[in-house]
Parts: structure tokens; C-alpha cells; sequence
């Protein structure tokens, strides 16, 4: 069940004006806004006409269709292409075209360039890239399945991504599907790019999937392994693909762990990785790098052997959030110590289990997981062959579980039973969103399961039954109706749900500052009166010494004394009624407080009314919703009725009339074998006359004359075949209708 694809809107192609920022609960603004640039229009008409030259340079076209190409060229452009974002995915852009966006961007305020999928070749690979050095805010560049190979210009890119201050993503990777538009950059090229990025301080994605890097030599996972131990900016690494050993991998692994501090994603998936030395080094990342989030494994050989080591660093593990070890042959041993070791963590949320032999011994481990992690929010076991008893374990799972969002199940071959038994777990779940079930040879039973489940769950959006023998396309258009169902309602709660959250931090944001600055006054407060303490006692030190020294001016000095003590006296009342008035200031502001909260439960209590008066009106409609589905449902089932009693009479009267048409076939033969006797007794007649001779003739005839019966009627002399034809012509019977309406 596919879903459409909605139309998006194109963007607009001039750069939207934002405000500058503002300090947090004051409105003052921090620093000046930065100039923006000139609102110069994009695609111009010498834009297009410079990317049209190059186009037809590298096909090797005239121009003389040039009116109808710069057409195209426009286009193109403005369905695909804004100020900030130039984006030409599966174009045909190849190395002149390249060129010249690269001499037309520049300075121009472009952020993203998006040429995945093109033919640039390494001359304008190395054009873009070098753009980054004239346009500071070009910011992502993907060149992915543009047939690089960096064969004499690995030097001068790596030397640009070394110089550059403002590039943040770069990717030269592709997708297993690109088949021969995929880069090879290889093994020196890549040592080239790390060694670059071990100055490198803005670079914080790098994409090299399905480059060979590993297939001649490890230098390129050495010159990697190298930059990560002192890169600080780097997060994001994707190696998928690239045909790595285990001891190019294990150069790569061993700095993370001891030195690196920030990266956060590895891709590491469709490798050769098969020893347990690489999962041991894997598993030092997961125990020792507080920053690492994703690791993808799959398509490898890491078997169980590899999955239990890595189970035993995840027990340790705080903050691996996504773990992919699909196609790994784990089997049953590597998912039981997996479930074993997440049921004490709490921070990983998805899970990919796909295509590991796992049976009934996996499934149960799996289920107890469900049943005991309470952050656990997507798992993908598809393509595992489960039993009965497996689906049986994680429908009782489920029950249970309050965190699961995503379940894929798809090729398990769970069928009816199990089916069944996951429709019915839905009705309990209270988070599930999203159930794979493709090709699972469920039928209509299963289908009507999900029917009835469906019609009570309003979380469920994604049910996939594709490659299912369901027949019954009214369930399968009930499914569809509940899911769209759920999802209008997930996006119509969904604005409210932020707007409440939105409140609440806001609400939370403004008591902070109120705190903020009351913790500021009483603290400015104390250090007024312990500044008056010291001052205090400092002035009466001082009268202690000068007592000391003067015993002769006692008088003079008991003058000065007393004149010190009505000042502090003064001094003390000021302070007294200073921090009545500040007391009285409070009360008030308390006071005020008070009554806001009044009003604003006042408030609550009218939207609570408001509130139960819509839960009584949905209460009435949803009476009466049920009323007229009974009302429906006895009508079907008179119907329905009515219809088997129809059905009951159409077999009889075929019954008869297959007795009538056998009766029918009887007569008939009868006829038949009368007239083959008839025709035997007149040919047996006429042979005995021609025979004979007249006076045996005459003989015989008085003979005959004497000794037969006298003659018959013309009734009783009628052929029993003629009797039986008559009789069939009379007896054959209509056939009746072969149904009745």
C-alpha cells in the first residue's frame, strides 16, 4: 500500500530575511545584524546561457537549438534551484556544465550544493570543492555517483579541504545502486582526504561509501585511523561498501577509542568484517567514546561470536542510540546475548535484527527484551523465520511493552495464527505506529483480525501487508481507511502537541529569569549587609586602637563614640524600614501572584466544562455511529440469508435435473440397441430367402403359416426402440439455469 506522493511547493529564490537574535528573556539584541547580501536574481539570462555553453560542450552539440536548450536549461533551474540551495541531482552535469556553476556561484550567497548522481569528473569535482575557499557560505557539497576516481587530483582537493574554514559536510559517497556512476576514489586518494582533515577544523560529515578504499591497501584506513585520534570537529563517518579487512578496520578503530572524543556515527556496513579482533575493537569504542550514537554493521561476518562480545560492551554502554547488526548470521546464540545485555541498557532506541537465522530460542529472548526495556522504540527482525510460538511470545510482548513506535516482521512466514494473534496484540499497544508484515502468507483471516483491531487502535499508521495473499479487497480498503484514519489524526494532534510543549518551556523559560533575578537581587542584598558588617566592625577596631593610645582625651573620645552610636543607630533604623518596605513590596507582589493564579484556575475550570460538554456531544454521535452499524449489520445478515435459502432451491432443481438427463441417456441407449437387433433380424430374413428354392420357399412359408401366432395390433407391433424414442422425445427435460439471481 503505497502512498501517494504529495506535490511541494517550490521554494523561493530569494534568500528570506531573519531577524537578529535576541537575549533570552530580556528583548535586548546581541551584537548587530550581519548585512545581508544583494537580492540579485539567480537565474539570469547570462546564467543560463553559460550553463547552456557548458552543456553543450560536453555533449558535443551545435548551437543551433540553442533557444530551445537555454528553455530547458531555465526550467530545469527554477524547478530545482534557489539562492541558497543549488540543487542538481541526476542532471547530466558533467565537467564544462560544472565549471561553469562554479564560476557563477561564486561569492554568491549559496549554502548546499547538491550534484548526486552526474558525470562531473575530477576537474569539476575539484571546481566545486574549491569553491569553498571564495564563497564562506557554502556550508554542504555532495558529489556522491559522479564517477571520481582522483587519480592525479586527490592532491590538490585534499589541499583545499586542509584550507577550507566553512565547509561542514562533504560527500563523495554513493548508494550500493549506482552502479557504474559510483565514485572509486581509493585507497591513496582517501589517505590524502584524512591526512587534510587532520588540521581540518570545520568539517563535521564526511561520506565515502562504496569508494574501494579498502580493496588494494590499508593506507587509506591508516591515514583515517590517523586523523581521528586528533580531529576534534568530526561526528559523522560513513564507510559502508568499500570492501575493508579486518586489519585496514582495526587501524581505523583503535584511535576512536583512545583518543577521540566527538565522533557520534560510523558506518561501517557491507564490509568484510569477520574476526572477533574487530569486535573487540569495536567493542573498546562502545565502553570508552561517551559520544557514540551510531553504529551500522550489517552485511558483514561478525557471526555470533562477534555479537556477544559486542553484547557485553553494550551492558556497559550510555550512549549508543541506533545499533544495525542485520546480515551478520548471529543466529540464535548472538540474539539471545544481545536481548540479555539491552535489558540493562536504557539508552539505545533501534535495533536491527534483520537476517540472522534466528528460530523459537532468538524470538523468546527477544519477546523478554520487549517486555523488560522501557526505551526501546524500533526493531527490524524481518527475514528471520519465525514459528507459531515466536509470534505467539512477541504478541504477549507487546502487551506488555509501552516504548515500541516501529516492529518490522516482514518474510518471518508468521502466518494466519501468527497474525492473528499480532492483530489482536494491537488493541492493547499503546505507542506502536508502524507494523511490517510483508510477504507473510497471510489470507483473509488475518486481514479480518486487522479489521476488527484497527477499528479501537488510533495510533497505528503504517500497517504493511503487501505480498500477502489477501483476496478481500474490502479489508484491505477497511486497513487502509483506519491507517489514514489514525494518521490525519496523529497530524491533527500533533500541532497541539507542540503548541503545549512550546507553552510549557515558555512557561518553565520566564519563572527561570524570574528566579534568576530574585537569586541576583537577595545576592546583591547580602553583600550590601556583609559589606556593612565588615565596615561595621573595621570602624569599631579602629576605636579600639585609638582608646589604646589616647587614655588621656576619654571624654573627647566618649563624645565621638556616642556620636558613632546614634549614627548606627540612624544607619540601623534606615536599614530596618528599608527592609520593611522591601517586605511590604513582596507581599504584594505575592498578593498579585495569588490573584493570577486564581484567574488562571478560573480559566482551567471553564475549558474543563467546555471540555466534558464536547466528550458528552462525542459520546451521542458515537451512540449513535453504533445504532446504525447494528442496523446495518442485521440487514447483511437477513441478506445473507435470504441468499443461502436461493442457494439451498438452485441445488435441488440441478439434482433433478441431472436425475431427469440421466434417465434421458437410458432411453436413449435402449432405442439404440432396438434398432441394431432390428436391423440384424431383417438382414438374417433376407439371406434365408435367397437361399431357398420355390418349393422349400412354399414349404416353409405353410410351415410358418401354421405354426405362428396370430397377427399382432399395429400398437403391440411397434418397435420397443420407437417406443422408448417416443418416450424420450416426451420425458426430456429444460435444463434449469446454472444460477439464480
Amino acid at each position: 500500500m503505497a502512498s501517494a506522493e504529495g506535490k511541494v511547493a517550490a521554494p523561493s529564490r530569494t534568500p528570506a530575511r531573519v531577524p537578529p537574535p535576541l537575549a533570552k528573556g530580556k528583548g535586548a539584541l546581541v551584537g548587530k545584524a550581519k548585512k545581508e547580501p544583494e537580492n540579485v536574481p539567480l537565474i539570469s539570462d547570462e546564467f543560463v546561457h553559460e550553463i547552456y555553453m557548458g552543456y553543450s560542450k560536453d555533449q558535443g552539440e551545435g548551437l543551433d537549438r540553442m533557444a530551445e536548450g537555454k528553455q530547458m536549461i531555465r526550467e530545469m533551474l527554477e524547478a530545482n534551484v534557489t539562492v541558497e540551495n543549488f540543487r542538481l541531482r541526476h542532471k547530466g552535469v558533467a565537467m564544462h556544465a560544472a565549471g561553469a556553476i562554479s564560476k557563477l556561484l561564486k561569492n554568491r550567497p549559496v549554502q548546499r550544493i547538491n550534484l548526486y548522481g552526474n558525470c562531473v569528473s575530477n576537474y569539476g569535482a575539484r571546481d566545486i570543492i574549491g569553491m569553498s575557499r571564495s564563497t564562506p557560505t557554502l556550508k554542504h557539497i555532495n558529489l556522491g555517483a559522479n564517477m571520481l576516481t582522483f587519480d592525479d587530483d586527490g592532491g590538490a582537493v585534499a589541499k583545499i579541504i586542509k584550507d577550507t574554514t566553512t565547509l561542514v559536510t562533504l560527500e563523495l559517497g554513493s548508494s550500493k545502486k549506482a552502479g557504474s556512476s559510483a565514485n572509486q576514489i581509493g585507497s591513496d586518494a582517501c589517505g590524502l582526504i584524512g591526512d587534510a582533515l587532520l588540521t581540518n577544523t570545520s568539517l563535521t560529515y564526511l561520506g565515502l561509501n562504496y569508494n574501494r578504499i579498502g580493496a588494494d591497501n590499508a593506507e587509506g584506513c591508516i591515514s583515517l585511523g590517523n586523523m581521528l585520534g586528533f580531529n576534534t570537529t568530526l561526528t559523522t563517518l560513513k564507510l559502508a561498501g568499500n570492501q575493508l579487512e579486518d586489519a585496514a578496520v582495526e587501524h581505523l578503530l583503535y584511535p576512536i577509542h583512545t583518543n577521540n572524543r566527538t565522533l557520534r556515527y560510523l558506518s561501517l556496513s557491507d564490509n568484510s568484517l569477520r574476526t572477533e579482533e574487530t569486535a573487540r575493537a569495536l567493542a573498546l569504542i562502545l565502553a570508552n567514546t561517551p559520544s557514540f550514537a551510531v553504529l551500522l554493521l550489517a552485511h558483514n561476518h561478525l557471526e555470533f561470536r562477534g555479537a556477544r562480545i559486542l553484547a557485553d560492551a553494550l551492558r556497559l554502554n550510555r550512549s549508543l542510540v541506533v545499533l544495525d547488526i542485520g546480515n551478520n548470521n548471529i543466529g540464535d546464540q548472538g540474539a539471545v546475548a544481545l536481548s540479555e545485555a539491552l535489558c540493562q541498557n536504557n539508552t539505545l532506541t533501534s535495533l536491527s535484527l534483520k537476517n540472522n537465522g534466528i528460530h523459537d530460542e532468538g524470538w523468546a529472548a527477544l519477546a523478554q527484551l520487549l517486555c523488560t526495556n522501557a526505551v526501546l522504540a524500533r526493531l527490524d527482525v524481518s527475514q528471520n523465520r519465525s514459528t507459531v510460538s515466536g509470534c505467539v511470545a512477541i504478541a504477549e510482548a507487546l502487551t506488555v511493552n509501552r516504548s515500541l513506535v516501529e516492529l518490522n516482521l516482514g518474510s518471518t512466514r508468521t502466518g494466519d495464527e501468527g497474525g492473528a494473534v499480532l492483530g489482536a496484540a494491537l488493541l492493547t499497544h499503546p505507542a506502536l505506529t508502524a507494523l511490517h508484515l510483508n510477504d507473510n502468507f497471510l489470507h483473509d483471516v488475518s486481514g479480518a483480525e486487522f479489521v476488527r483491531s484497527l477499528e479501537f487502535n488510533h495510533m497505528l499508521t503504517t500497517l504493511d501487508l503487501t505480498s500477502n495473499p489477501i483476496a478481500n479487497h474490502v479489508t484491505l480498503r477497511a486497513i487502509a481507511a483506519f491507517t489514514a484514519r489514525n494518521t490525519r489524526r496523529a497530524k491533527a494532534q500533533e500541532p497541539n502537541r507542540l503548541k503545549d510543549e512550546i507553552h510549557r518551556l515558555t512557561l518553565q523559560e520566564n519563572r527561570l529569569f524570574e528566579a534568576l533575578e530574585e537569586l541576583a537581587r537577595q545576592q546583591q542584598l547580602t553583600k550590601d549587609a556583609e559589606s556593612a558588617k565588615e565596615q561595621h566592625v573595621h570602624n569599631q577596631e579602629n576605636q579600639k586602637i585609638q582608646l589604646a593610645f589616647d587614655m588621656g582625651n576619654m571624654q573627647s573620645e566618649l563624645k565621638k563614640l556616642q556620636a558613632t552610636r546614634e549614627t548606627l543607630t540612624a544607619e540601623l533604623a534606615a536599614k530596618k524600614d528599608e527592609i520593611e518596605l522591601q517586605k511590604q513590596t513582596m507581599l504584594e507582589q505575592a498578593e498579585f501572584l495569588s490573584s493570577e493564579l486564581k484567574a488562571e484556575t478560573e480559566r482551567v475550570v471553564a475549558a474543563r466544562a467546555t471540555l466534558e460538554s464536547i466528550t458528552k456531544q462525542m459520546q451521542e454521535l458515537v451512540s449513535t455511529r453504533d445504532e446504525r452499524l447494528k442496523h446495518i449489520l442485521d440487514e447483511s445478515e437477513a441478506t445473507r440469508k435470504e441468499n443461502e435459502e436461493k442457494k439451498v432451491i438452485v441445488d435441488e432443481m440441478r439434482e433433478k435435473y441431472y436425475e431427469l438427463k440421466k434417465t434421458v441417456e437410458e432411453a436413449e441407449e435402449r432405442k439404440r440397441v432396438s434398432d441394431a437387433l432390428k436391423v440384424k433380424m431383417a438382414a438374417a430374413a433376407s439371406a434365408s430367402l435367397l437361399g431357398l428354392d420355390g418349393a422349400a420357399n412354399s414349404s416353409a412359408q405353410n410351415l410358418f403359416a401354421s405354426s405362428s401366432p396370430p397377427p399382432a395390433t399395429a400398437a403391440a407391433a411397434t418397435p420397443p426402440a420407437a417406443s422408448a424414442a417416443t418416450a424420450t422425445t416426451t420425458a426430456t427435460p429444460t435444463p434449469p439455469p446454472a444460477s439464480v439471481p
